[in-house]
């Protein structure tokens, strides 16, 4: 069988993070790590590009901000988000 190469992850959308994050919520990479509980590096990491977010991060990410997961993740239109969840339910 062939193993499934690990995927890089979604990009964070820099615009959309200035905007919505530094620009109308004026939050700080703190006060996002506390509302989501994802670490600040981490987060930071994602910022600068050095790192892509999981499906579950994203979602995460996009939750504890409330907003739409394609708002901050542009690939993650909801068509494909549907599809990867049905992946996933059909291979649990």
């Amino acid at each position: 069988m062939q193993r499934m190469a690990r995927p890089k992850g979604y990009k964070l959308s820099r615009a959309a993070w200035d905007d919505l994050v530094r620009g109308a919520k004026r939050l700080t990479v703190s006060d996002v790590a506390d509302a989501t509980g994802i670490q600040s590096a981490t987060i930071s990491n994602l910022i600068g590009g050095k790192a892509g977010a999981s499906l579950t991060m994203a979602r995460k990410l996009c939750a504890g901000l409330d907003v739409d997961v394609e708002t901050l993740f542009p690939a993650l239109n909801p068509r494909i988000v549907q599809d990867v969840l049905d992946h996933i339910e059909v291979a649990a």
